[in-house]
Parts: C-alpha cells; sequence; structure tokens
C-alpha cells in the first residue's frame, strides 16, 4: 500500500483547489496589553529610520520646499502615520541624484512593511 506522502511525492503537479466559505466571524474584545515587546522593537527602528532620514546630507533634496516634510507622527502603525509614508512617495520619484533616491526609497519602504507589520499587529 502507497501512502499519500509518497503519492504527493511522485506526482508531477499537484492541482489543489481549495473552496471555503465563511458564513459568520467571530470577534472577542481582550484586554489591552500591559506589555507588548513586538510593537516596542518595531517601533524602535522606525524611531531609527526616521532619525537617519532626517540627519542625512540628503535631506535637503526633500525638505527644500517643505521643511517639516520628514518630521514623522509619534503614533506607529495608526493610519496618519500610513498617509505621511504615502506622502513620500512622489517627492522621492522626483530626486534627481541616483544615491539619494535610493537611499529615500529603501527609507520609505522599511518604514512602509514596518508600518503595515504594526498596523496589522493592532488588527
Amino acid at each position: 500500500m502507497v501512502s499519500m506522502l509518497q503519492r504527493i511525492r511522485n506526482c508531477r503537479f499537484i492541482i489543489v483547489i481549495i473552496n471555503v466559505e465563511i458564513d459568520f466571524a467571530v470577534t472577542k474584545e481582550v484586554s489591552g496589553r500591559l506589555n507588548d515587546p513586538f510593537f516596542a522593537t518595531v517601533s524602535t527602528i522606525m524611531r531609527k529610520i526616521e532619525s537617519r532620514m532626517r540627519k542625512s546630507p540628503y535631506a535637503v533634496e526633500l525638505t527644500s520646499d517643505e521643511p517639516n516634510r520628514l518630521q514623522a507622527p509619534p503614533d506607529h502603525g495608526s493610519d496618519r502615520y500610513t498617509q505621511w509614508i504615502n506622502s513620500l512617495v512622489a517627492p522621492v520619484a522626483r530626486i534627481e541624484k541616483e544615491d539619494c533616491r535610493r537611499f529615500f526609497y529603501a527609507c520609505r519602504h522599511h518604514l512602509e512593511v514596518s508600518g503595515n507589520s504594526t498596523f496589522r499587529h493592532f488588527a
């Protein structure tokens, strides 16, 4: 008798179709966390990236027309923070110096990923 695992290993192509309908969802209110090491760690990383962006010699490229552009909202993972990150997309794309554009693109992308992780963490 051939096991199911052996059949899967011998198969060249496996097509799996899953059709699941959820009729209801159960949500439960829980009390807030007293200690949240995940959020604390991610927030620390985000603050370091924000600080690096502000102190960078390239900061002049983004703050010449709007001095407070690199001033991030204090509440990481919020809608306001996400809007601030998204507001940096166009100005970063307009930077002509390639090394400067790469620096801010990488910083903005890391902040976006970190912000989304904290946002989903609370959702």
